[in-house]
This record gives structure tokens, C-alpha cells and sequence, in this order.
């Protein structure tokens, strides 16, 4: 699907039920205010009221060249190239990592020492998401502020816009986006983007570029949605599995033949696991599984040694499914082992009709030790690549959490989907 091994996004819908428990919790607190103001020699009193929560536009706004531009003129002196350079440099930086936070109902109240006003004020923040350091923030840069009475811009431009920049810097700062993490691979830094109604963090694996343009313009439409690509699962699975590589079973014992009396000693290890894609929610193993037997038999006065190659055979395989259990975590489960047989290959040169005669019933004894063991390893084994990552939020004294909910695994462009909704509490 694109350059990257796993992504988390959250969508506009998500990000106004959270806006509006906020809003409940904190207003009028931060919400409402006044400040005195001297303006053309005139002092007056505006006062805000923002009537019903904050609203996300998950895209850039349509005039954002233009904002840009307003704003930097009033620092042109700062940079060593022209405004339109800058311009322009800002906006192919930014241009998959900007949104709007809209407060469409702010009533504003200015009073002076002879008259009253009161005016409906559509302000709207442009917001850049943005990862530095690994660490992923919201961070509000500019606003605009719209109303049916032109001669209140200046009081907007002074007072209104400047407080609605700090309500934003309140709540934005106060969401907690925490590391990309999933059963234990290493990742790089995140990339944040925004697209398609969510704000998308992205990152590869350890050792891989952090994720770059272009990015795919069309996401899962759930309102949480994590993302992994295939060489991110086999990851997982070689980590979650290595428990396996090297293991070993060994087993001493006595069989009786007429001959006389044989002690065995019997050993077999687990190889290095292969690790495949077998699909958006399953991943294919196969390991090896080779010994050695060491026995001797008394006949008589004379101890013969016998000595045996022991492996597996065919190859010992088998099936990981990824499933949701307690509604957020992943878990992994080993299944479909493959039937196998083991086998005794003699080594060395003994006595023919000695083979002949304990070979057999020595492979049987060690098959009925050693096979439910070998099976009991690899299948039915459960690991737990820890829960989908829930989202802090802390502002004002206020702290929630937004947590993925009614989680289920499908598959979305080749890639394995976890996706559901979100509760915020």
C-alpha cells in the first residue's frame, strides 16, 4: 500500500466527541474571558464566550497559501529570501500535516464607557501536526476570525484571535499521542500526517528510512484504525517465537530384548524458525528438528555401542493467527502443525542383525516421548502482542483517555487492519 510497516490514525469524528467531553468538563473555565483593551485612544472591555465545543476539519484549508502568506509578511525582515520562497517552502513542508479547529459559535461582548455590543465571531485555527524528535505534537500556528460587522476586525484581530490561539495551544498540547509500538519490533521515529479524515501516524522498521512522501491519499474509514505490513508481522513473529529456537528435549532409558538389555540416551533441538506471510492475519513457521541417540547393549560379556542420527521429517511447521481478544489486545496462536515422523539413521558400523533388532522398538519409545512434546511446543502456543495504544488527554486538571473499542482484524490493501471506534472517558 505505501512506504511504511505500520500506521494508527483517528478520525474527525473522534477528535470532536473528544473535543466535546472537554468542552463539557471545562467550560466556562476555559472557555470564557475578558481583557481590557486601548484601542484609537478608546479603552473597551471584550469579553468571549465560546457557546458550544471546538469542531476538526481533518485538511488543510482551501485558502492556506494565503494565510501563509499574511503571516510571514509581518516577518519578511527575518528571513534571507523573499516572502513567496518562503511561501512556497512552507507549504511543500506542511502540506500533508495541516487541519482546522473551528470555534463557529464565540460570542463577543465589547463595552466601552458609553455603548454595548455583543457579535457572533466564526473563528478557525490552522493546525500542524507534526513529529520532532520522535515525540508527535499538535501545535496550533495560525487563526482567522470571521464577522457580520467589519468594524469589530480589530478587536477580533486584537483580543479575540490571540485567545483562541491559547485555547487551542490548552487543548492540543493537552493530547498525549505516545510512541508507535506493537509486540515488541523496533520502529523508527513516526511520520505525521493528515489525510482522508485522520490524522495518521506512520513509521517503518528499525533500520528502514522514516516514512516519506507520497503517502496513500485513502485510509480505513473506521474511526481507529492501526495498519501492518507483512515484514512488520514476520518481525513480530520472529520475536514472539524465538523462544523455540534451540529448544531442546532429552530423555535416558532402558529397553529389555532377549538378547540383553539396551540404555539409551536421546536428544533432539529445534532449529532457527522460517518465518512467512501467509496473509493479512496469519503468518506461516517451519523449523527443523535434529538429534542424536547414543545406546549400548550387553551381550554376553561384550557392551556394543550403537549410535543414531535423530530428525524430524518432514520439516516441522505450521500456522500463527492473529486474533482480538479483551477487545483491544492482539494476540498470536500457533496451530496447524503439520504431522511429522521421526527418524533413526544409524550411524557408524555395528553388527546388521543387532540393528535389525532394536532399531525399531528404540524409534518407538523415543517417538512416544519425544513427539507430544515437539507438538506441544509448537502448537497451541498463545502470545500476547500487547493491547492498541490508547490516547492520554490531559487539560486544565482534566485527564481522559481515548481508548480503541469493538476492535476486530480484516485486511486492507494486503495489509493486516485492526480497526473499530473509539471511547473517550
Amino acid at each position: 500500500m505505501g512506504n511504511f510497516d505500520m500506521a494508527i490514525g483517528i478520525d474527525g469524528t473522534t477528535m470532536d466527541q473528544g473535543s466535546s467531553t472537554l468542552y463539557s468538563k471545562l467550560y466556562p473555565k476555559l472557555f470564557t474571558g475578558s481583557q481590557e483593551i486601548k484601542l484609537e485612544g478608546i479603552e473597551f472591555k471584550v469579553s468571549w464566550n465560546v457557546k458550544s465545543a471546538p469542531t476538526f476539519t481533518l485538511s488543510a484549508p482551501t485558502n492556506g497559501k494565503a494565510l501563509l502568506k499574511a503571516h510571514l509578511m509581518g516577518d519578511a525582515f527575518r528571513y534571507p529570501v523573499d516572502t513567496n520562497t518562503m511561501v512556497e517552502t512552507y507549504m511543500s513542508s506542511m502540506a500533508d500535516s495541516t487541519f482546522q479547529m473551528n470555534m463557529s459559535d464565540v460570542e463577543m461582548t465589547v463595552s466601552s464607557s458609553s455603548h454595548s455590543a455583543t457579535d457572533k465571531v466564526d473563528v478557525t485555527i490552522v493546525v500542524e501536526a507534526s513529529s520532532t524528535g520522535g515525540k508527535m505534537t499538535l501545535n496550533p500556528i495560525k487563526a482567522t476570525g470571521k464577522t457580520s460587522n467589519p468594524s469589530d476586525q480589530a478587536l477580533i484581530n486584537a483580543v479575540i484571535l490571540p485567545q483562541a490561539m491559547k485555547m487551542a495551544g490548552s487543548i492540543l498540547s493537552g493530547i498525549d499521542l505516545p510512541p508507535l509500538s506493537f509486540g515488541g519490533i523496533s520502529l523508527t521515529a513516526p511520520a505525521l500526517i493528515v489525510s482522508d479524515n485522520h490524522i495518521v501516524a506512520l513509521a517503518n522498521l528499525a533500520g528502514k528510512s522514516v516514512p516519506s512522501a507520497p503517502f496513500p491519499s485513502t485510509w480505513p474509514s473506521s474511526a481507529f484504525f492501526a495498519l501492518l505490513s507483512s515484514d512488520a508481522k514476520v518481525e513480530m513473529a520472529k520475536l514472539s517465537t524465538k523462544y523455540i529456537e534451540g529448544k531442546s528435549f532429552g530423555k535416558s532409558g532402558k529397553l529389555g530384548f532377549k538378547i540383553g538389555d539396551l540404555h539409551y540416551n536421546a536428544k533432539i533441538t529445534m532449529g532457527a524458525l522460517s518465518i512467512s506471510d501467509a496473509g493479512p492475519t496469519s503468518i506461516n513457521f517451519s523449523s527443523t528438528g535434529t538429534g542424536n541417540v547414543n545406546a549400548g547393549i550387553k551381550i554376553g560379556c561384550t557392551n556394543i555401542g550403537l549410535n543414531y542420527d535423530l530428525y524430524a521429517k518432514p520439516n516441522l511447521s505450521g500456522n500463527i493467527g492473529l486474533s482480538i481478544v479483551n477487545s483491544i489486545d492482539i494476540q498470536a496462536e500457533t496451530s496447524n502443525m503439520n504431522t511429522f515422523v521421526l527418524i533413526l539413521k544409524p550411524t557408524g558400523n555395528p553388527v546388521e542383525w543387532i540393528l535389525s533388532a532394536v532399531t525399531d522398538p528404540l524409534l518407538q519409545a523415543i517417538t512416544a516421548i519425544f513427539s507430544p512434546l515437539i507438538t506441544k511446543l509448537f502448537n497451541g502456543y498463545k502470545f500476547n502482542t500487547g493491547p492498541l495504544p490508547s490516547f492520554p488527554i490531559n487539560v486544565e486538571g482534566v485527564s481522559l483517555t481515548a481508548t480503541p473499542t469493538n476492535v476486530s482484524l480484516g485486511a486492507y490493501e494486503g495489509m493486516m487492519l485492526a480497526s473499530g471506534n473509539v471511547s473517550i472517558s
